[in-house]
């Protein structure tokens, strides 16, 4: 009886043991699975990426091709712009307003084209490439060029447009056309915002 109590207990080591064993195997199987699964989702997510990364590239130099185009395209109708008040001038005498206006146009074609070089400097600041070489800049001469070129579009809404007294020049490190342009963007901002028969007032 004893004996067969042995056999008994060791039948029962001999069925635990192999189990075991297979419960192990089973796992091991599982994560081998588990494994192999998880492989082939990065190697997926990772060709998804690089799609995108190369359709990214591609888009992007796109955008640089039509930006060069467009630039080289309107820098000539405004070239020509910026060239027909001196022409008008040769040809005739204008008045003093017509005079204001002409160099009104004059200098609006010449800041539009200096823009028009400048996009390639906006696309480096979006990628932060940008190197930044500041030149001497006449803030007060940028606010009366400013008001000036902004009189018909504040007459349009009633609005006036008054500068606290007479500034002294007042010079700064930068650059002429985007400080020109912030400037433009703020005083015209300021024009939309006001109610009608009123004043925008500028201190610098």
């Amino acid at each position: 009886a004893l004996g067969d109590r042995f056999n008994v207990i060791r039948q029962e080591k001999v069925k635990a043991q192999r189990a075991s064993i297979a419960t192990q195997q089973r796992l091991v199987e599982t994560l081998q699975n588990s494994e192999r699964e998880l492989e082939q989702r990065v190697a997926q997510r990772t060709a998804e990426l690089d799609q995108k990364n190369r359709d990214l590239s591609q888009a992007i130099a796109s955008r640089e091709d039509v930006e060069r185009i467009a630039r080289h395209d309107i820098k000539t109708p405004l070239g020509s712009l910026a060239a027909a008040p001196g022409l008008l001038r040769a040809g005739c005498s204008p008045s003093p307003r017509e005079e204001i206006v002409l160099g009104m146009m004059e200098r609006a074609a010449n800041r539009a084209l200096d823009m028009v070089n400048l996009s390639l400097d906006l696309y480096q600041m979006e990628n932060g490439s940008y190197v930044f070489k500041p030149a001497t800049v006449n803030l007060t001469e940028l606010v009366l060029s400013v008001v000036q070129d902004l009189s018909v579009h504040a007459q349009s809404k009633a609005v006036t447009i008054q500068l606290s007294g007479h500034a002294p020049p007042v010079y700064v490190l930068g650059n002429d056309s985007l400080c020109y342009s912030i400037l433009a963007n703020l005083t015209k901002n300021a024009i939309e915002a006001a109610p009608e028969h009123t004043a925008v007032d500028i201190a610098l």
